[in-house]
């Protein structure tokens, strides 16, 4: 099938973007410009078709341009190695959002989000290494919904199940515990799930690191949410009562967690090290997904540049390149920087100015 392309983005009072129309149809597309320009919210565009909501915190503002109602973002999208080319539309209208495929409302859930995947590398990337471990779950768990229905399926019964095994918990745990053998049963499904999308990630991550010299002897390590060795069920017995009084679920698959260790131990990283370990995850999600699935990602790189020598960003771009998947850049400067991006000559050039979008090409 091939992965997902994007060919024209038109964007509407989208932060301080009020307008513009752009082409971005081929491999490799980079928008430059100074910090605010406008940038981030064109990839954050891709990100609303894709995903209906934004990557961005309340810390970034409103969505919606000062003085404008709507937020409308309209593109042509390419499925794949298809001829077919899917209009697809996100509007927000004050608190309320909606997606559109040529022309008819969607739900989050409809067909074309499983084959237009969009991989992000964004400001804040670190924070899947240095966050609680609900962040790296989560990680993990979007790309176990992108590879594998049956996992995705488990997933969401599993939550229903410790959300009424913890109401039951809260309410003082009397009578019978009713919800014990369906928490354990899905439990063990979605571990086995988990477990079968990570080694598949870690011989990915491993090829995709060899490039890497701080990478050398560390192995990503995955933690079930009980103790090793113990059967999930005998685990939920034996914490019985310190759940009582908690109040809540101590033990399971929702207490999951991975890590990158070496044989010292969790390997210690730099923001630019962890940095490149996030990209390297990603390219290995991507590994998966196209193995399993057949088709790839856009992806959205913001600011690949930052925090990284020039060695590394070759290599990354070198691996971003090769997943034939099409690649949206962004990067702080202006045009004295382009010399130092290690981008394909066929990459199409777009400077960003103050919300407007200006194609160099």
């Amino acid at each position: 099938m091939g992965s997902a392309s994007v060919e024209l983005l038109r964007i509407d009072g989208l932060r301080n973007i009020e307008h513009t129309e752009v082409d971005v149809r081929g491999p490799c597309s980079l928008f430059i410009g100074a910090n605010g320009s406008g940038k981030t919210s064109v990839l954050e565009a891709v990100y609303l078709l894709a995903r209906g909501k934004s990557f961005r915190g309340r810390r970034s503002g409103d969505l919606t341009s000062l003085g404008k109602e709507v937020t409308r973002v309209v593109g042509d999208v390419r499925e794949g190695g298809e001829d077919a080319v899917w209009q697809l539309a996100y509007l927000r209208k004050k608190a309320v959002r909606a997606r559109y495929v040529k022309g008819v409302m969607v739900g989050d859930g409809a067909d074309f989000a499983k084959w237009f995947v969009v991989r992000l590398i964004g400001e804040g990337a670190g924070r899947l290494f240095e966050g609680e471990p609900a962040v790296r779950r989560g990680f993990l768990d979007l790309n176990l919904f992108h590879v594998e229905q049956r996992g995705a399926e488990v997933l969401r019964a599993f939550k229903r199940v410790l959300e009424q095994r913890n109401a039951w918990l809260r309410s003082g745990a009397r009578g019978r515990p009713l919800w014990d053998q369906e928490f354990v049963r899905l439990g063990v499904d979605l571990d086995h799930a988990r477990k079968g999308l990570f080694s598949d990630l870690g011989k990915a991550f491993s090829a995709h690191a060899a490039g890497f010299s701080f990478l050398d002897g560390a192995t990503l390590t995955f933690r079930s949410g009980w103790p090793e060795g113990v059967e999930l069920g005998d685990a939920v017995a034996a914490d019985a009562g310190g759940e009582q009084i908690s109040g809540y679920t101590r033990v399971g698959p929702h207490r999951a967690d991975f890590a990158l260790r070496n044989r010292d131990g969790e390997l210690p990283m730099s923001r630019g090290q962890t940095k490149i370990v996030v990209c390297l995850l990603q390219l290995a999600f991507e590994r998966v997904q196209v193995g399993r699935l057949g088709y790839g990602s856009v992806w959205l790189l913001d600011d690949l540049w930052a925090e990284l020598d020039s060695r590394s960003c070759a290599i990354l771009c070198s691996l971003f390149r090769s997943t034939g998947g099409q690649c949206l850049y962004t990067r702080v400067g202006d045009m004295d920087a382009l010399a130092k991006t290690n981008l394909p000559p066929d990459t199409r050039l777009f400077h960003v100015e103050r919300g407007a979008v200006v194609d160099l090409s």
